[in-house]
């Protein structure tokens, strides 16, 4: 298993690419400087009516198949 930890901020006006399913994956970077692809189903529970912002922590296999998302407080 590996942890990764990262930053988004992304206002509601942009968010609306995911939900007219023009876009369907979240790109960030995360806090050792590698790039993240994750889908943006995921989400979806931190999403709220001002966007989809935090500090969030994803765990992934050795398969690089995602286990666990969780944003942090």
């Amino acid at each position: 298993m590996e942890t990764f930890y990262f930053d988004l901020a992304i206002p509601g006006e942009r968010l609306l690419a995911y939900y007219q399913a023009r876009a369907h994956s979240i790109l960030a970077v995360a806090h050792d400087g590698r790039c993240l692809q994750l889908p943006a189903r995921h989400f979806r529970p931190f999403v709220t009516h001002a966007g989809l912002f935090g500090r969030f922590c994803v765990v992934v296999d050795q398969h690089r198949r995602l286990l666990r998302l969780e944003r942090l407080d």
